[in-house]
């Protein structure tokens, strides 16, 4: 059903989880996060993960993200799934993503709707 493979989506989810924990480093508590500097590299890997998929794959992902947060029902998936490709073009993919808060968890619940377990996700990474 997905045009994306379920590693590639574990290794993005898995990122973008590390970059949602990231904090700016005035609120840094000692041991308590991820500080968000300038030599963090987790930004670069999404943005690089997210360039390697085709434009059929980066629609996907972003139409996940839209039924994930109640955009779409998982009956408009089609639906969601055009509307993203149609958007896509001369859009900036990584940059979305990562500008969605709970990007992570979104893509979950989607795939949890589309009737994949996240075990089956979280076990391809």
């Amino acid at each position: 059903m997905l045009d994306i493979a379920i590693d590639k989506l574990g290794f993005i989810i898995e990122l973008l989880r590390e970059y949602e924990a990231l904090v700016p480093p005035s609120e840094l508590n000692e041991g308590s996060a991820l500080e968000d500097t300038l030599d963090n590299p987790v930004e670069e890997e999404i943005s690089d993960a997210i360039s390697y998929l085709n434009d059929d794959e980066k629609a996907e992902l972003i139409a996940l993200i839209w039924l994930g947060r109640g955009d779409f029902t998982d009956a408009e998936w089609t639906e969601a799934r055009n509307q993203a490709e149609d958007e896509l073009t001369g859009h900036e993919t990584a940059g979305y993503v990562m500008g969605t808060p709970l990007a992570s968890e979104f893509i979950e619940e989607a795939l949890s709707l589309l009737g994949y377990s996240i075990e089956d996700v979280e076990d391809s990474f």
